[in-house]
């Protein structure tokens, strides 16, 4: 992605114009799109790359808008803006359906612009901003490429010649430096931004 900062906003809906109307609406506040036309292309799409906001219809399908707002929030957390919109469910209770699902808001189509515009930009302003390489040590740097890897903590130790004890400290730093709520989600935005560093020595710092 091109825009500042790297944040972009996934649109995962079947419905071409649909797409179209929102990328319109969020080029308005400089923020380019990606779209997606099923569920399975919306997932793949996250996690080559992380949004900072998703835009979901809830008639999606493979798998549903429910099933895709699920995997997002286990592998991102509940920092990531997640907002429904649907043309057909726009009840009462749809709504308050999405929002217990684990939307964080709910628009019926046609969309009201102006309206959609403000409520994205509140959601914006919490989603947390891509990370950047200085903020890990080069040894956290090698633990987080071991995370990437898919190692567990006991095999970080012993590869790097450390205790399970100070691996574990220093996954808790990575954690906390990448505002990130789990290792999946660091690995992610490892992923994304390239932060984590190869592993290149077995003796204790």
């Amino acid at each position: 992605m091109t825009e500042q900062n790297n944040r972009w906003v996934l649109v995962a809906d079947e419905d071409a114009n649909t797409r179209a109307v929102i990328s319109r609406l969020v080029g308005r506040i400089g923020l380019p799109t990606t779209a997606a036309g099923s569920g399975e292309e919306a997932l793949a799409v996250a996690r080559d790359d992380i949004p900072a906001l998703v835009v979901i219809d809830v008639e999606l399908t493979d798998p549903s808008a429910y099933e895709v707002c699920r995997e997002l929030r286990e592998a991102y957390g509940e920092t990531l803006p997640i907002v429904f919109i649907s043309r057909n469910r726009t009840a009462a209770n749809d709504e308050v359906a999405g929002l217990l699902l684990g939307a964080d808001d709910y628009f019926t189509k046609p969309l009201h612009g102006d309206r959609f515009l403000a409520r994205v930009r509140r959601l914006l302003a919490r989603s947390p901003a891509p990370t950047t390489r200085s903020a890990l040590t080069p040894r956290e740097e090698e633990v987080l490429g071991l995370l990437v890897e898919g190692r567990r903590t006991p095999d970080i130790a012993e590869f790097l010649c450390i205790t399970p004890k100070t691996a574990s400290t220093h996954i808790d730093h990575i954690l906390s430096k990448l505002g990130a709520h789990s290792q999946a989600q660091a690995v992610a935005f490892a992923l994304r931004d390239n932060i984590a560093g190869r592993p290149h020595s077995t003796n204790p710092r």
